[in-house]
């Protein structure tokens, strides 16, 4: 019987060890981004955030960032509120190099998800399609 109960645990953390990880794409509700993005918003910065859905989706964050890095010119911002944007950028580069990549290629459907870095410096050569298609599995397009 006490295998069969140590089994079950065994099982169960598993499955909760599983289900967590695929959740990665959310900020945790602890995380100190949650701080800057409230005082940006304070400042009158990504107000497209609203603070009452949270945990933020990170890709939700990007948007935001790079919706206010082509609307304003970061560089005549005060000192603070420029280093405030410039630890959320660092924070979300991988994100924010995504969407550009989505911007200069707006056929590709990646956006939001994670890509092996393999497949990322690939797409950063421009390569998109053939790395994409082999990572997921779909077949090239065949032109007749």
């Amino acid at each position: 019987m006490k295998i069969c109960i140590i089994l079950f645990l065994f099982a169960f953390l598993a499955c909760v060890t599983t289900v967590n990880a695929q959740d990665n794409y959310s900020i945790p509700v602890d995380s100190w981004t949650y701080n800057v993005i409230q005082e940006l918003q304070t400042r009158g910065y990504l107000l497209d955030l609203s603070p009452g859905f949270k945990p933020y989706h990170r890709i939700r964050v990007a948007r935001a960032l790079m919706k206010l890095q082509q609307k304003t010119d970061i560089s005549s911002l005060p000192q603070s509120d420029r280093w405030l944007i410039e630890k959320l950028d660092h924070e979300f580069s991988y994100e924010l190099d995504l969407l550009k990549a989505k911007e200069k290629r707006p056929d590709t459907t990646f956006t939001g998800g994670r890509l092996s870095e393999e497949v990322f410096a690939n797409l950063a050569q421009g390569d998109y399609e053939t790395q994409i298609r082999r990572q997921t599995g779909v077949p090239p397009n065949r032109q007749k």
